[in-house]
C-alpha cells in the first residue's frame, strides 16, 4: 500500500509531463488541467490501497482514458453543433508555437523561415495522424515514444502481451510516416 507522502510525490512527479501532454492533445490548458484533476483524483480514491510501483503503471492507463473519454464528449458536441448550426469546425492548433518556442534558441535561430514553416506542418502532419489512429496505437504511441515506458511497461498498462505493444506501435509509427511521405509529395 502506497503512503500518502509516496502518493504524494507521486502526484508531483507526474504532473507537469501529465500536463504538457494533455495539453497537447486536447489543445486547452483548462481541459487539460481538467482532465488530469479527474484522473489524479479517481487513481487516490480507487487504487489508494496498490503499492507505488503499481500506481506507476495505472495512472497512464486512468490519464489515458479520461483523455479519450474527453476528446469523445468534445467530438460529439462539435458535430451536434455542425448538425445544429451547419457549421464547420476550424481547429488550429495553436500548441505548435508553444512547442516549437520551447526548442532551443540556438537552434532555431539557424533554422530559415521555410525550414519553420515545413517543420510546423509535419508537426500538424503527426497530430492529424495521431488522432486518426485506432485507440490501442495511439495509446501505444503515447505510452512509448511520448511518455517513455518501455514496452514490457506498456504491455502491463495496455494488459496485452510486449508483441501486440510492438505491432501497435509499429503500424502506428507506419501509418504517421505514410501520411508525412503523402504530406511531402507536391
Amino acid at each position: 500500500m502506497a503512503t500518502k507522502s509516496e502518493m504524494d510525490q507521486f502526484l508531483r512527479d507526474v504532473q507537469i509531463k501529465s500536463f504538457k501532454k494533455t495539453a497537447f492533445i486536447v489543445k486547452n490548458d483548462d481541459d487539460a488541467l481538467d482532465i488530469i484533476q479527474n484522473s489524479m483524483m479517481n487513481l487516490v480514491k480507487s487504487y489508494q490501497d496498490k503499492k507505488i510501483e503499481e500506481i506507476k503503471l495505472i495512472f497512464p492507463t486512468i490519464l489515458y482514458n479520461e483523455t479519450m473519454t474527453f476528446l469523445s464528449d468534445r467530438k460529439t458536441e462539435n458535430q451536434n453543433l455542425v448538425m445544429q448550426e451547419d457549421l464547420s469546425s476550424n481547429s488550429e492548433t495553436e500548441d505548435l508555437d508553444g512547442l516549437l518556442a520551447s526548442l532551443s534558441l540556438e537552434y532555431q535561430n539557424k533554422k530559415t523561415p521555410q525550414d519553420i514553416t515545413e517543420e510546423k506542418q509535419i508537426i500538424q502532419v503527426i497530430e492529424q495522424s495521431i488522432s486518426e489512429l485506432p485507440a490501442r496505437q495511439a495509446q501505444a504511441i503515447y505510452l512509448r515514444h511520448i511518455d517513455g515506458f518501455s514496452v514490457e511497461e506498456c504491455a502491463k498498462i495496455m494488459d496485452c502481451t510486449t508483441g501486440s505493444v510492438k505491432t501497435h506501435t509499429s503500424r502506428a509509427i507506419e501509418y504517421i510516416l505514410r501520411k508525412i511521405k503523402k504530406k511531402e509529395k507536391p
